[in-house]
């Protein structure tokens, strides 16, 4: 189904309109809370940077196994220890990250339980002046 301009127009409008009361929201939530915003932005990012350190370090044990399967290969003796700090390494990671996803959950409830208590002050003040 082909749509017309006047229909694409709408669809777009409403898909952006999505964004027209998103101010008024982060607002809302900043003045709420400021700590918890900014911590629950910082672990957000965090959350968002951990995987990649994680699929990184994965390359480098592999990276680590290959060259001394090679060593091996050459007739040398293995040393693992640069295999089993990447993988101490990797598991600090993602312990880090576990952490960091418990500490957004932690973040979100807080805000999410101060955030009802002052829209329910908002209405019942708007009530009083009605």
């Amino acid at each position: 189904m082909l749509r017309t301009p006047a229909k694409a127009s709408v669809v777009l409008e409403s898909y952006l309109g999505v964004f027209r009361y998103s101010r008024r929201a982060v607002e809302l939530v900043w003045s709420t809370h400021r700590g918890l915003t900014i911590s629950l932005a910082i672990l957000t990012v965090t959350a968002g940077v951990l995987p990649a350190g994680v699929a990184y370090l994965g390359k480098l044990i592999v990276d680590a196994v290959v060259a001394q399967i090679d060593v091996v290969g050459a007739g040398g003796v293995a040393v693992y220890s640069t295999v089993l700090t990447w993988v101490v390494v990797e598991g600090v990671l993602v312990a880090g990250l576990i952490g960091v996803q418990r500490g957004i959950g932690f973040c979100q409830a807080l805000l999410r339980v101060l955030l009802s208590q002052r829209v329910n002050t908002m209405i019942l003040e708007k009530a009083l002046t009605l």
